[in-house]
């Protein structure tokens, strides 16, 4: 269920602008990248099927795109033909900068998403996912 929150989670700034991404089950890859003072890690995982339905996708649309324990302000926000691009600017225990860009269609969904804790952290997320049948 976390892994279907995150995705989701991911697609959540576009889904209301973009062609309503069919329910059934999604191939998805993941890759995070890590650096942390001047040390970078890539974590590539191997790719994961989930089905996932519209109401799934609403709950996210609907918690927003809000890391935990912040207070985020949207800053800046394009619409683009298939999606959305957008930066963000959370305070907290760790003020956070995120900037992210998503491509959404009914089949299928390309997303990146930074986060920049400067000046010790930076987190790159990018998910990729395919619409591969019914569940």
């Amino acid at each position: 269920m976390k892994k279907i929150f995150v995705i989701a989670l991911c697609l959540a700034p576009s889904l209301a602008l973009a062609d309503d991404p069919m329910p059934g089950k999604w191939s998805i890859s993941k890759k995070s990248t890590v650096t942390i003072s001047g040390r970078t890690q890539n974590m590539p995982q191997p790719p994961v099927e989930a089905c996932l339905d519209q109401q799934q996708l609403a709950k996210a649309v609907a918690e927003g795109l809000k890391p935990q324990g912040q207070s985020c302000t949207m800053v800046d926000q394009k619409t683009l033909p298939d999606g959305v691009s957008y930066r963000m600017s959370c305070t907290g225990e760790r003020p956070v900068e995120v900037t992210g860009e998503n491509h959404v269609s009914a089949t299928s969904f390309e997303s990146k998403m930074t986060m920049n804790a400067a000046p010790v952290m930076t987190s790159t997320l990018e998910l990729s996912a395919k619409r591969v049948g019914g569940c």
